[in-house]
């Protein structure tokens, strides 16, 4: 089957449609996440992990008392702008399938844009982006609630 076939709307295999459009966005969420963890661990300082060497801490003690709790208010900010991405994805979705095969890649925000402007029922449309706006203030309520027990700002 030629490669052109998967991105149409008639699709014979929605799972590939599915792998597709998800490895695209994984792979934009998880390269800032990477860069972002690589740059906070240059900045924890190396005399922590001499004087933890010191004090007889092996590798595993070092990465989960000093490493994991430096690392945190970056992996803080990481989780909540990736669970927001993964909630708005739209545009892949959009350009490639179009919900694809049986709605198979069929997301809340083309949902959304379906329901506004393709069927033109724009109080659902409005009552859908509430909720969902809801749900994102809930996530992120919860989260910066629960942060005060496993961030450490210095």
């Amino acid at each position: 089957m030629p490669v052109s076939a998967c991105f149409s709307v008639q699709c014979p295999h929605p799972a590939s449609a599915v792998s597709r459009t998800r490895r695209s966005r994984v792979g934009d969420a998880r390269k800032p996440a990477a860069f972002q963890h690589e740059a906070m661990k240059k900045n924890i300082p190396k005399e922590l992990y001499s004087a933890s060497k010191i004090d007889g801490a092996g590798s595993l003690t070092q990465f989960s008392r000093i490493t994991l709790p430096m690392l945190s208010p970056t992996t803080f900010f990481v989780i909540i702008v990736t669970l927001i991405n993964c909630f708005l994805v739209f545009e892949q979705t959009y350009t490639i399938t179009k919900g694809g095969p049986a709605n198979s890649t069929l997301t809340f925000a083309l949902h959304i844009y379906n329901n506004a402007f393709l069927y033109f029922k724009m109080g659902y449309a409005s009552a859908l982006s509430f909720i969902f706006f809801l749900l994102l203030l809930s996530i992120n309520l919860f989260q910066t609630t629960f942060q005060k027990k496993w961030v450490f700002y210095q």
